[in-house]
């Protein structure tokens, strides 16, 4: 791949089996359709036969974090209502993507890159507030041009051009971890594939970052007692501001949207905590999957089991 010569640090990956696919490093050339998802693929997650209509995904598919090259996202399109991407059939919600920062613009409230990975070019945004922490503001500060980042978050499109609007953005701790990015794709595809080739199979299951995979196993209760038991173990060793900040989204009415940020942040200060310390809960608990953008980048909602 061209285009890659600056420095990386400062983030590390936690990967493994929980994204969603994508067909990785050749960018749409040597798999199906150029999309790395199967167009005529079963349902589960992945979409909906080639020529019909997706169904409306649930909550918990709304949560599934795709990786994508920027050449399968450039390719993504919209549904008939116009508010849903899809690729060959397939829904996609939250996206990551790594590629190298060819140029750095920022403004009193948000920073935009333009983004290279060797199969194209994207500008991804990413909005931050003004009293953000001092760690916010140091790893934002790290991410200029030549250095690799890791994205999170949704694809949008202004002007006829594709960019994703993000509400994570991180250097990348290695450039093993751009390696594992493209082949997490590949693996991924072929998981897709063989099920495809054996209709009883259960697909591989996808979910947030820190999500506990729960493909090829139990029943579904035992799956929510499993995951029941895995937000009790994420919510050990929380500080008090960050109990405050996940009770908040916790208690969202059942909203599909979730909660505002800015209301969660309101009723947390009320309570005794400052709003840099209700911003560095927020940004915490996204990066560890426990809550997950809905509408735009200022509503989250939290990740029940």
């Amino acid at each position: 791949m061209s285009g890659y010569g600056g420095s990386v640090g400062g983030f590390e990956y936690g990967g493994g089996d929980s994204y969603g696919g994508s067909n990785g490093m050749f960018g749409g050339g040597d798999f199906d359709g150029g999309g790395g998802f199967m167009a005529d693929s079963n349902e589960n997650g992945f979409g909906s036969p080639s020529g019909t209509t997706p169904k409306k995904s649930s909550i918990r598919e709304r949560q599934t974090l795709m990786p994508l090259t920027l050449a399968q996202l450039s390719k993504a399109t919209q549904d008939v209502a116009g508010d849903t991407w899809l690729i060959n059939d397939n829904e996609i919600h939250l996206v990551t993507v790594v590629g190298c920062i060819l140029d750095r613009r920022e403004q009193s409230t948000s920073v935009s890159y333009d983004v290279e990975d060797g199969t194209g070019k994207i500008t991804v945004k990413h909005w931050f507030d003004q009293d953000e922490s001092p760690e916010a503001l140091t790893r934002r500060q790290e991410c200029t041009e030549g250095r690799y980042i890791r994205c999170v978050g949704k694809i949008n499109e202004f002007g006829g051009q594709k960019n994703v609007i993000a509400f994570h953005v991180n250097l990348i701790g290695s450039l093993d971890e751009l390696a594992h990015h493209f082949l997490e794709c590949i693996y991924v595809r072929c998981k897709i594939q063989q099920a495809k080739k054996n209709p009883g199979m259960r697909q591989p299951s996808f979910g947030s970052p820190g999500q506990v995979n729960f493909a090829n196993g139990a029943s579904n209760g035992g799956q929510r007692a499993l995951q029941s038991n895995a937000f009790e173990e994420a919510h050990e060793g929380l500080t008090h501001a960050q109990r405050l900040v996940i009770q908040a989204f916790e208690q969202d009415g059942g909203a599909e949207a979730g909660r505002q940020i800015d209301s969660v942040i309101a009723e947390c200060t009320a309570q005794g905590l400052s709003a840099q310390e209700c911003q560095a809960a927020v940004s915490h608990f996204a990066e560890e999957g426990l809550i997950y953008a809905t509408i735009d980048d200022r509503h989250f909602k939290y990740t029940r089991g």
